[in-house]
């Protein structure tokens, strides 16, 4: 049965011992801690908060964000786009979920620092599992309802799981576990290295109102985020001055989130019934799949585009953030048409994958915690590419749909990332995976190139996001890892 432990109650200066520790109980860690649980191995999770967050422990996400005009100024990204606590940032996941898959794992030469280094088969069989922890494996709905359409943009499904919490469904494959503890409220401070191995140790952990201890293992994980997992490594200065894994300058560097647009108002006459499936349709199996479309692999090599996915929207639901002026009065129009000769109408959303960049990072600043840590300095500012993305898959798509089903896109005017365009909150690749510590921070078993028992889980391990949610793919990939520990135990 999976353990919580309050680190509050332990006496300071507690030594404790594991097989593994892992730093974080979010998503990625209760994946990876549930591959593990077969092992026969004593697994130590460190998570900072609690069941429920806390606004102390929220507090520990504060920092400086450089975000440009993407994010309304004043507004804390860095505290609102995560949570501390278990389960993590997915106790506020919005159900869909699809794996990052097709070209969007390739190396695309218009796209720098793109393509993934691991067979996209492997990942295909860590995936379905990881469909099965969540209860959503089994084929698609059939796609014979939906209308004939352009093969400009293909059809793909992202998945509703029955459950409305991540940790609801993996607590299962933990509950037979007799080795697994997760101790909350305990913060991992400082990755101790042997200067002369080169291993790690023992993690440092302390307690906002409470002791400090320290967590010696075999093998110890990170799986706190793609922000927090940079912080401890480049905070974890004291044997080596650029921090754990940072050799080559590459911990933190290419930070990535998703944009996300409401790009305008659809409008396809005599088509709502045929369109139910891009709002929620049922499967033999029991979960919920919902239809979106994305631009076809050709038609992103034609016009060397960022991934994508768009996103059907009732125009009866409220839209945050609001529509323009323009676009809300078009909206209204649509609707009146749609009325009047039967047809469908929707708002549409455009999820753009965002561009590697290493000049997007995450560093360590001046102003410290109450823990005494660096806090976040994020530089993510150069969004020219995804906006260039936007405007030209709205375009493409105005036209499939005026070509296809005799429909309209409206679309306002978009010169550059509007006002309405907003992150996501899907924080990935700043330790990202690559086969040379040149280009990289982990290696394709997600071991930090030079720390040989110091391993990386979650979406920080990606090289390049994809447009659909990656919280499927980051478990598919904890899943892979533990695997990868387990055989070399």
């Amino acid at each position: 049965m999976l353990q919580l432990t309050d680190a509050r109650t332990l006496a300071h200066g507690d030594r404790l011992e594991a097989d593994y520790c892992i730093v974080g109980a979010g998503v990625a860690g209760l994946t990876l801690a549930a591959g593990l649980a077969s092992s026969g191995r004593r697994v130590l999770l460190l998570e900072s908060g609690a069941r429920e967050s806390s606004a102390s422990a929220q507090a520990l996400n504060r920092g400086r964000a450089h975000l440009s005009s993407l994010y309304r100024a004043g507004e804390p990204y860095l505290e609102k786009s995560r949570v501390r606590g278990f389960g993590g940032t997915a106790t506020e996941w919005r159900h869909e979920c699809g794996a990052i898959d097709g070209i969007e794992l390739e190396a695309r030469p218009w796209i720098d620092h793109s393509g993934w280094p691991i067979d996209r088969s492997e990942l295909a069989g860590y995936v379905e599992r990881a469909q099965n922890l969540l209860g959503v494996a089994g084929d698609e709905p059939a796609a014979t309802e939906l209308p004939d359409w352009d093969e400009a943009f293909e059809i793909t499904w992202l998945r509703n799981p029955q459950e409305e919490s991540v940790t609801a469904l993996l607590e299962p494959a933990l509950a037979g576990a007799s080795d697994i503890e997760v101790l909350t409220h305990a913060n991992a401070t400082e990755i101790v290295v042997d200067p002369a191995a080169g291993r790690v140790i023992r993690i440092r952990a302390r307690c906002l109102e409470g002791p400090e201890l320290t967590v010696s293992a075999g093998s110890y994980v990170l799986a706190a985020g793609a922000l927090e997992s940079a912080r401890l490594m480049l905070a974890s200065n004291r044997v080596r001055p650029l921090g754990i894994g940072n050799e080559h300058d590459r911990v933190g560097r290419y930070f990535m989130d998703q944009i996300e647009c409401q790009i305008g108002t659809l409008l396809l006459p005599g088509l709502a019934a045929r369109m139910r499936p891009f709002h929620s349709v049922p499967t033999a199996r029991g979960f919920e799949a919902r239809a979106h479309w994305r631009p076809s692999a050709k038609l992103q090599r034609r016009h060397e585009l960022l991934a994508s996915t768009l996103r059907l929207g009732r125009l009866d639901e409220a839209t945050e953030p609001p529509l323009t002026a323009e676009v809300e009065s078009l909206a209204r129009e649509t609707a009146t048409a749609g009325e009047r000769v039967g047809s469908y109408h929707a708002t549409v959303t455009l999820v753009v994958e965002p561009r590697p960049d290493p000049r997007n990072r995450v560093t360590l600043g001046e102003d410290r915690d109450p823990l005494g840590m660096p806090r976040i300095d994020l530089e993510w500012t150069d969004h020219e590419y995804e906006a260039w993305t936007l405007r030209a898959t709205s375009h493409l798509l105005a036209e499939a749909v005026g070509r296809s089903l005799a429909g309209r896109l409206y679309l306002p005017r978009i010169r550059r990332l509007p006002r309405y365009a907003r992150p996501r909150g899907c924080h990935a690749c700043t330790t990202r995976m690559s086969r040379d510590p040149e280009h990289g921070v982990v290696d394709l078993d997600c071991r930090v190139h030079s720390v040989p028992n110091l391993f990386v889980a979650g979406s920080g391990v990606f090289p390049t996001l994809g447009s659909r949610p990656p919280m499927l793919t980051a478990m598919a990939m904890a899943l892979r890892l533990a695997d990868h520990l387990v055989r070399e135990s």
